[in-house]
């Protein structure tokens, strides 16, 4: 790619490309876009305006380009000008001859671009010759013209196709005529140079120096020269502040003895040659001078292979005796050369020179005596100047031309920069190039983000679009509309309603989308009217059905008032000619409507939802005609069935739907200071934000609205007549307006009561006992200050207590001055007052009207009062509601109103929780009884609800209270019945299979008089159960602790209360069981038998009285012997189970109980014996079932 670097550097190269670039990138634009198929790329002007959001920048930075570097040619020149020289006028005239030449064939900048070279060196030294007849083209054709020949007095300056050479006096170099004038004059070049190109105020530096100096000089000599040299070289570098690469050129070349014989026959090309030595480094740093002496024996020795053939082709003699040796006069040249350039340029960084190559040069001949006298007046003069005519033979120049043109030239790029400079430049043109790129990769993301952007729009609603077809599918295969439920298109209009960038969704417009790409407006528009049909389509067609359901029911169940409301919102809905637009009505109507469909928990949002769909609705039905028209048949059978609906029905159904869009009482924006979540809930599970009461019916919502549509009542039925069209007009009018405002004060005070009670009955408690020990809820339930049961209160009554304003009314003090300006508000001594006339100035209005009316009468103006049928129309609408009046009546600093009774009795029910959460000592829970108990005492006196929150908290503190003693309770049972039980009586007989059997001493202690059982039973369970009918033992309803007791367990007490009466005399702790025994009959074998109880011996006989046994004293093992004993046979049989042995006697026997009386047969040896055992009890204890049912009780509940 160097080639292409090498390439692109070559103006005559750079130019075409650039061009040709730009033309390819805007075709592309042009041509390539158009063949994207998308409608956007295809257009002209958008096209247009990137190919010019290219081109505007190029042309910009070139114009800009052009005049800056027109504009310093300009300065330079002028500096250039202003530069004196030794024939000033002219040379000034001359050198303006020279500028508009180069300006003529190179153009204004042209000048600039060239690289500068400056020419040093002592006078005399040939430099001015050297340039004369370097071959190189200047403008003008006169060269003596242009520079004086024959010496430099200052500086000329030639201005060559390829370059500025800067030809500076000898003078500069030596500075020995006039030391600090030259050194002045040095300096100011130096400075004149830096101030017309300060980044890189020269290319290179021609070092020019006679080879007669050198030849001739003495050691002395060169070293002063070579200080002089190196001095300027240094003040060059700390002038210019570059490292500037220097080119030796060893002038007058022909002074060496054989030069012009060697090298006289060469043709003009071959004297265009460089005859010297490049370094070929590419390290600036290198100390090139050391390969000097080198270098010279290489250039000697290329010399000395060519002498033969030179020799061979010279006839004369003596020119051959010339060429022969030539090459040992250039070697006599090699040790003072490199030294001189050795001293020159050692130490480099101290002078910043740079030494590229060194060469022998010759501008003209001057080894005649002619040549050296004509040279000498040349030197010497101060006129014009001789040409070369004036030499005795024609001069022709050595070695210059190539030197200057493929060498010099060609490493214009060699020299380095003034950093400091270049660097604030490069920052300067950094920050210009990141700001111009910033710039346009600004205006190109602004441009792609935007396109991005509408594209990301554009499909973010078609794929919008694709859903609703997929929602709304079951929609459009449904040939007819058959159900109004408007849920199920909730998702389909969502999806339309939420078309990004449409009726839902209007973002506005962002910045970058006003550059001319925007799709927003036209994505808009579609997705509005998409949605507007959506909702003619979906939603209208469903309202209309079902008000055409609704409307033959509510005719059917004369519910004309409504069906008149309904009638007048179908009529709406259908867009009837004679119907005057009443959206309000519409919505008021569809809100109560609506809400069946939406009363599961979690619903609200979509009531919401479809509400906000009816506003839309409305809001663009303007904009095309309803797709299902009304059906004519059913209005007018409805306008004839509620023709006798009287006209305050038909006016307060519009009062209602006029004031649908009142802001309502809202429990939540009420309470809003307190902390209503933790004390109440819904009785339905619907959010606390439902409990409302429309504004309507509400103290601001009488006097404000209500009053005020009583009177303009007969107006508003005038308007409404549309609604019954011609049925309407038979009406009589006049005789039903004579009643009107009493009519419309029933139908108030009915919907008043009942929205009120409605909401209060949907409010409940939540749990009060939750959180302990801190019970958070009935902290902020029992708050003084801050309860929201008081605040409860307190809002029923402020809004509910309608008659408050007629007491204000009466008891204000209006001076005469506040009633003619009409501000009275400071002297009306209420703050539901000022509320309310903050929303609305109707009650100003009335209020003035109320004084002014009762003044005329009174004679006054001040004290007044009102109406006996106002005040009885009022105090019947708040009757229903009185007993929330007095419960917030009375003095709240005082607190002796009821409110204040009630949470004074929450809080000793929160102190009592308290203290038995975090130090019970026992006393709580009786306490907590008498704090309810204190509670309740006062309930008939409370409004209902208030009942419904004491009676919840009564129940479930009495539940805690029960809860608390159910767990002290089974504790006690595990620690006193069940551990015992499960270790000495569950597992062992006769209460489970096996041979282990229970010691009668723990069966006393377990189920005795005042055993464990019957203990824990009187201690903990008698108080709390009761005997039922069938004699087991329950729980009693009446007791919190009885109602939850197990029945199992019970039913354990109840079998351990039978055993204790079967095996237990009365009051004794020890079980005695009496009985006779008898033997009824035996075998003819057998002719009696014995008993061997253990400690008592009892022989029976058959039909005998029999013997009295008491079991456990007297029996400790069982041996029955038959009598006669035969040896042939066994004659005895034993029982197991020590004094338990009479279970194994009695199950071996196979006998059924009657009553307390038992029939066994014994088989001994093949003998059988039969006796009856009598129990002196009612039942056979040893065969109770409660023996085998018995389990350990292990929990009350």
């Amino acid at each position: 790619m160097r080639w292409l670097s090498k390439l692109w550097s070559k103006p005559w190269a750079r130019i075409p490309m650039t061009v040709l670039g730009v033309l390819c990138i805007c075709a592309a634009i042009w041509f390539g876009l158009a063949m994207t198929g998308v409608e956007l790329l295809q257009s002209g002007l958008l096209r247009g305006g990137l190919i010019a959001l290219i081109l505007v920048p190029i042309g910009v930075y070139y114009l800009i380009r052009y005049l800056r570097r027109r504009k310093a040619a300009q300065e330079l020149e002028e500096s250039l000008m202003e530069t004196p020289v030794g024939d000033g006028a002219v040379l000034a005239e001359r050198m303006q001859e020279a500028l508009a030449r180069l300006k003529k064939d190179g153009g204004a900048t042209y000048l600039y671009d060239l690289p500068w070279y400056v020419i040093i060196g002592p006078p005399g030294a040939g430099k001015t010759t050297a340039l004369v007849h370097s071959g190189l083209e200047f403008p003008g054709t006169d060269k003596a013209a242009v520079a004086g020949f024959g010496g430099t007095k200052n500086c000329d300056f030639w201005f060559a196709e390829d370059a500025v050479m800067i030809d500076t006096a000898g003078r500069y170099t030596t500075q020995d005529s006039d030391a600090r004038a030259d050194n002045m004059s040095w300096a100011a070049f130096l400075d004149h140079l830096k101030r017309a190109r300060p980044n890189q105020p020269i290319n290179g530096v021609i070092l020019a120096f006679s080879c007669e100096d050198m030849m001739t000089a003495s050691d002395d000599d060169l070293d002063s020269h070579a200080l002089t040299v190196r001095k300027r070289l240094s003040e060059l570098h700390e002038k210019l502040r570059i490292d500037v690469p220097v080119y030796v050129m060893f002038t007058k070349a022909d002074m060496i003895a054989g030069f012009r014989e060697y090298f006289g026959p060469f043709g003009e090309e071959r004297r265009k040659n460089v005859w010297g030595v490049t370094f070929q480094t590419g390290d600036r740093k290198e100390e090139t001078y050391r390969a000097v002496p080198a270098e010279f024996d290489a250039l000697i020795s290329r010399l000395s292979d060519e002498v033969t053939d030179r020799l061979n082709e010279e006839p004369d003699s003596v020119t051959r005796i010339s060429i022969f040796g030539f090459p040992g006069q250039m070697a006599l040249l090699q040790r003072n050369v490199s030294d001189f350039l050795r001293r020159v340029f050692q130490k480099p960084q101290e002078t910043g020179a740079i030494l590229r190559g060194f060469y022998f040069t010759s501008g003209t001949q001057e080894g005649t005596p002619i040549d050296q006298v004509l040279g000498t007046v040349d030197l010497a003069g101060d006129g014009g100047g001789l040409g070369l005519g004036f030499m005795s033979g024609k001069g022709r120049s050595y070695f210059l031309y190539d030197l200057l043109k493929k060498v010099i030239f060609e490493e214009r790029d060699w020299v380095g920069y003034d950093l400091r400079t270049m660097r604030r430049r490069a920052l300067m043109r950094s920050v210009a190039s990141l700001t111009i790129a910033v710039a346009c990769l600004a205006a190109m993301g602004l441009f792609g983000y935007a396109f991005w952007q509408n594209a990301t729009l554009v499909r973010a609603a078609e794929q919008q679009s694709q859903l609703y077809h997929k929602e709304a599918e079951p929609l459009f295969a449904a040939t007819e509309i058959t159900d109004p439920d408007p849920s199920v298109t909730i998702s389909a209009l969502a999806v339309l309603r939420e078309i990004p960038g449409g009726y839902g969704n209007p973002v506005e417009q962002p910045f970058y989308e006003r550059v001319g790409l925007s799709r927003r407006k036209a994505v808009r528009t579609a997705a509005t009217t998409a949605y507007h049909m959506g909702l003619e389509r979906h939603l209208r067609p469903r309202m209309m059905l079902y008000l055409e359901n609704e409307l033959p029911q509510l005719v059917a169940d004369r519910q004309l008032d409504r069906a008149y409301h309904a009638l007048k919102v179908y009529m709406l809905l259908a867009r009837e000619p004679n119907a005057k637009a009443d959206d309000p009505s519409i919505v008021a109507y569809f809100a109560e409507a609506w809400l069946p469909y939406f009363s599961e928990p979690g619903q609200d949002n979509e009531y919401r939802e479809m509400m906000a769909h009816l506003a839309a609705m409305l809001e663009l039905d303007d904009k095309s005609t309803p797709l299902v028209k009304a059906n004519g048949t059913l209005i007018s059978s409805v306008q004839k069935e509620i023709a006798p609906l009287s006209l305050a029905e038909r006016a307060y159904s519009s009062i209602l739907s006029d004031a649908a869009d009142m802001i309502p009482f809202s429990v939540v924006e009420e309470l809003s200071g307190a902390k209503i979540d933790q004390v109440f809930r819904t009785t339905d599970g619907t959010p606390l934000e439902s409990l409302i009461v429309p504004g309507l019916f509400t103290y601001g919502g009488y006097w404000s609205t209500f009053r005020d549509e009583m009177e303009n009542a007969r107006t508003r039925l005038e308007d409404e007549k549309w609604v019954l069209g011609e049925v309407g007009e038979k009406a009589d009018y006049e005789r039903q307006l004579t009643g009107l405002a009493g009519d419309l004060h029933a139908l108030y005070r009915r919907d008043f009561v009942a929205r009120w009670t409605g909401m209060l009955d949907r409010i409940e408690l939540v749990p009060m006992s939750n959180g302990a020990p801190q019970f958070p809820s009935l902290a902020v339930a029992s708050s003084a200050a801050a309860s929201p049961i008081l605040q409860l209160a307190e809002a029923v009554d402020r809004e509910t207590r309608l008659s408050r304003f007629l007491d204000m009314i009466e008891g204000a003090e209006v001076s005469p001055e506040a009633l003619a300006s009409g501000d009275i508000g400071n002297q009306l001594a209420d703050a539901g007052f000022d509320e309310v006339e903050r929303r609305s100035g109707a009650l100003k209005r009335i209020a003035l009207n109320m004084i002014r009316d009762k003044a005329k009468f009174q004679g006054r103006a001040g004290a007044a009062s009102a109406s006996p049928l106002q005040r009885q129309q009022l105090e019947q609408i708040e009757a229903p509601l009185e007993k929330w009046h007095a419960f917030v009546k009375g003095d709240p600093v005082l607190r002796n109103r009821p409110v204040d009774v009630v949470l004074d009795g929450l809080k000793d029910i929160l102190t009592n929780r308290q203290a038995a959460a975090r130090s019970p000592t026992g006393l709580e829970e009786q306490g907590l009884q008498d704090a309810l108990n204190s509670l309740v005492q006062n309930t008939p006196f409370y409004p209902e609800q208030i009942n419904v929150f004491i009676n919840q908290i009564e129940r479930e503190f009495l539940t805690i209270s029960a809860n608390a003693s159910m767990k002290e309770l089974n504790r006690a049972l595990a620690e006193e019945v069940t551990a015992y039980c499960r270790q000495n009586v569950e597992n062992l007989a006769p209460f489970a299979n096996g041979n282990r059997f229970i010691p009668t001493n723990a069966f006393g202690e377990f189920f005795g008089h005042n055993g464990r059982m019957d203990k824990f039973y009187q201690t903990y369970l008698r108080d709390h159960t009761q005997r039922a009918a069938d004699g087991s033992i329950v729980g009693r309803e009446d007791s919190p602790l009885g109602a939850r007791l197990a029945s199992g367990t019970l039913s354990q007490f109840a079998r351990a209360e039978r055993i204790r009466q079967a095996f237990f005399p009365p009051d004794a702790s020890t079980p005695s069981v009496v009985f006779t025994i008898r033997q009824l009959q035996s075998s003819d074998l057998v002719e009696g038998s014995y008993l061997d109880l253990g400690d008592r011996k009892v022989q029976l006989l058959p039909n005998s009285s029999g013997s009295r046994v008491t079991w456990p004293d007297d029996l400790s093992q069982i041996i029955l012997t038959a009598l006669p004993q035969r040896p042939e046979a066994s004659n005895t049989e034993g029982y197991n189970g020590g004094q338990w042995a009479i279970l194994s006697f009695l199950e071996r026997g196979r006998g059924r109980p009657q009553g307390s009386a038992v029939d066994i047969t014994q088989n001994v040896g093949g003998r059988p014996v039969k006796f009856r055992l009598e129990f002196d009890s009612i039942t056979v204890p040893f065969l109770m079932r409660e023996l085998r049912d018995f389990r350990c009780p292990a929990t009350l509940e």
